[in-house]
């Protein structure tokens, strides 16, 4: 059971291949091999559930599902190797593999124990490495504006302040502008879902694996067309009860500015009884 269950750290090298490295590809006009990979790694991830769940009810599994798991799996592997890397390489520069090196922390790396600067050959932590030998850089950090001021009609932020307000919102926000593309997201200590800043500018239909993307699609043509106004999805992950809600943005002659995603852990909401105030 033990070697079993360790085989879900797969998922992080399948969580960081989706989110940091397809979107180089997608910018690059690259959508439908993105979209078949993404596709074989959910059914990896399905296998691999189903396995786990018939091990913890039956206390042992075929080992021709094992060896069928483990095809699939080496298939992967091959096409990563040989058809991925390959057009990454036209892709990405020496800063974006130094993005997905520092990213990859936010999702976490495969069987290295969780360090990127332990990371396998494989991990982009050797781009990393090599890249900032090669350039004489210790780390990569992106430029930022933390001066200025935002007005709005309500009042007023520093951007310093405005990002570190957002960040501490215990809820994860995600916002997608009128043209479909991701322009920001929170970043708090505690994110329920990973999100990497690789993601900036890609088109939300390329943010989601192919078996969800229809309901995706439905909803922003819904709130597009004012259908509707807001949508709620939720999920049970172990303890946690994760509650996501989608509203459309709009300004007040109805015009349609984008969408907004919020996400929220809630159980401990759901517990929630009687009343407790300021006053005690």
């Amino acid at each position: 059971m033990a070697a079993l269950k360790s085989l879900s750290k797969i998922g992080n090298h399948y969580s960081r291949k989706e989110n940091l490295l397809f979107p180089y590809l997608e910018k690059a006009g690259i959508t439908a091999p993105p979209k078949v990979m993404w596709g074989v790694d959910d059914e990896i991830r399905g296998m691999y559930k189903l396995l786990i769940r018939t091990l913890e009810t039956n206390g042992e599994v075929l080992e021709s599902e094992l060896a069928r798991v483990e095809k699939q799996v080496r298939s992967m592997i091959d096409k990563e190797n040989n058809i991925l890397i390959p057009m990454l390489y036209g892709c990405m520069d020496n800063d974006a593999w130094l993005t997905v090196a520092r990213d990859s922390t936010e999702i976490g790396c495969c069987f290295n124990g969780g360090g990127i600067e332990e990371a396998s050959p494989s991990d982009a932590a050797t781009w990393y490495r090599w890249n900032a030998s090669m350039n004489g850089k210790d780390d990569f950090i992106p430029n930022q504006e933390v001066s200025g001021e935002i007005k709005l009609p309500s009042g007023h932020f520093t951007l310093e302040e405005l990002a570190w307000t957002l960040n501490t919102l215990l809820s994860d926000i995600t916002f997608v502008g009128a043209d479909d593309k991701v322009r920001f997201f929170s970043e708090g200590k505690e994110r329920i879902f990973p999100r990497t800043r690789s993601i900036i500018g890609r088109d939300v239909e390329h943010c989601h694996p192919p078996k969800s993307l229809a309901v995706v699609e439905k909803l922003i043509s819904d709130f597009k067309a004012g259908r509707k106004g807001n949508g709620s999805f939720w999920i049970q992950k172990g303890s946690q009860f994760i509650l996501i809600r989608y509203y459309a943005v709009r300004n007040n002659n109805q015009e349609y500015h984008g969408v907004l995603e919020v996400t929220e852990e809630i159980s401990g909401l759901r517990s929630l009884d009687g009343q407790k105030t300021l006053l005690g």
